[in-house]
């Protein structure tokens, strides 16, 4: 019996190599992506590195428009597929690249001015405010109830039974005579 995860893992690497596949040499094929590196050289070095959706690298090599183009920016291009190019990595192995040979101008793809992300964070932001707002903005002021207005007159009944005249002069003598009424009160 075949396990489920064997079936997703293979699935998996299926969908990953359906990905990678590129057309044959000569065959039409539109690339898009982010420029790595821009090579300016001889006709058989000058081109455009774009590092696509899935991080494949991709040479493509065109026309007099790469001049308007900048590392960052996106760009989209249509052509045949040349033969691979082949070179030695930093690392030191040696690298296939697949090429692209342009059939039009390269020009970059225009930019959003406001990122997608920007309006939902605002939105968002927008929304925990007024949730605040509401929570505690409207709140009507705090009555206090008769159990806590009670005590209190409880306590101004206490304090006014106390006269100053009770206790000794000195304030070292007022304190103890005060802590060892309250120890009295707290037994009772």
């Amino acid at each position: 019996m075949v396990q489920w995860t064997t079936l997703v893992i293979a699935g998996l690497l299926a969908a990953a190599a359906e990905a990678a596949v590129l057309p044959a040499v000569g065959e039409p094929i539109a690339v898009e992506g982010r420029i790595d590196q821009i090579d300016e050289g001889t006709a058989t070095s000058a081109g455009v590195w774009l590092r696509m959706a899935d991080d494949q690298a991709v040479v493509v090599r065109g026309s007099s428009g790469a001049t308007t183009l900048a590392v960052g920016t996106r760009m989209r291009a249509e052509g045949t597929r040349g033969e691979d190019l082949v070179q030695v990595a930093r690392d030191g192995r040696t690298r296939h690249y697949p090429v692209v040979l342009a059939t039009g101008p390269l020009l970059a793809m225009p930019e959003a001015s406001i990122k997608l992300w920007m309006p939902a964070l605002l939105g968002g932001l927008l929304v925990v405010f007024l949730v605040l707002a509401i929570l505690f903005g409207r709140r009507p002021p705090r009555r206090r109830s008769a159990g806590a207005r009670g005590r209190l007159d409880d306590l101004d009944a206490h304090w006014s039974t106390l006269d100053p005249g009770d206790l000794p002069a000195d304030p070292i003598d007022a304190l103890a005579e005060l802590a060892r009424r309250a120890d009295e009160e707290d037994q009772t």
